[in-house]
């Protein structure tokens, strides 16, 4: 069994070659490498393109890199025997994946499983996490925050570490709750900001569309639902 105590010592010990042993100790097992979102330059919460260029060279050079579908359908016969196998998975469908990180992926030749909220490339729907963090970029201090636990002193004055640390903590709210809650809370909070937030997400929170979803499929990228 591989348990948290040798992945903490393969770690450790990586740059003396235990990289390359835990490759080989877990050859056998599919592993998966998801990602989110992606940049041009350094963000955070980003992966920008220099880093996932590094990424997938290295994950070429050490691993076989095959789609979810393709180990899937190996583990369902109980058949699969491709060592070092890896999946590349992006979550959600956000341009960003289509201008930064597909470009990437064609110039190594490697495949990719692109998970997409289909309403979402429609065009004119908001992801829930972006609104909120929508909001919180476009106002500079909270009244009061209707979130259980979260006790502090307001008015609370935002700098882009708090907003941070504001919108980790509703999210991790809002997921403890039901969906019409959910949505209450979203709204009530945006009323209360006074924040307009408009119909279409703007370029940095839009997803792919229909047609580059249609390209991708027909490039080795796989779609996901």
């Amino acid at each position: 069994m591989w348990t948290p105590i040798k992945s903490k010592i393969i770690q450790m010990a990586g740059p003396h070659g235990a990289y390359a042993l835990s490759r080989w100790l877990t050859r056998a097992s599919p592993k998966i490498v998801m990602y989110h979102r992606f940049s041009e330059h350094q963000r955070k919460g980003f992966v920008h393109r220099e880093a996932f260029d590094r990424q997938v060279k290295y994950l070429k050079r050490n691993f076989n890199i095959l789609r979810c579908d393709e180990v899937l359908e190996g583990m369902a016969t109980r058949q699969f025997s491709v060592a070092n196998a890896v999946v590349i998975t992006v979550d959600d469908g956000y341009s960003d994946f289509y201008e930064i990180a597909y470009p990437v992926l064609k110039k190594y030749g490697v495949s990719a499983t692109l998970f997409v909220a289909t309403r979402f490339i429609d065009g004119d729907f908001w992801l829930w996490p972006d609104r909120l963090k929508y909001v919180l970029e476009n106002s500079e201090v909270i009244e009061s925050l209707d979130v259980p636990g979260f006790d502090i002193d307001y008015p609370i004055y935002l700098t882009d570490q708090v907003r941070s640390q504001i919108w980790e903590k509703v999210v991790s709210y809002l997921l403890s709750i039901g969906e019409e809650e959910k949505n209450l809370w979203i709204k009530s909070f945006i009323d209360k900001q006074k924040v307009t937030v408009p119909e279409c997400p703007p370029k940095l929170y839009k997803a792919i569309s229909w047609a580059q979803a249609n390209e991708l499929a027909l490039n080795n990228i796989e779609i996901g639902a």
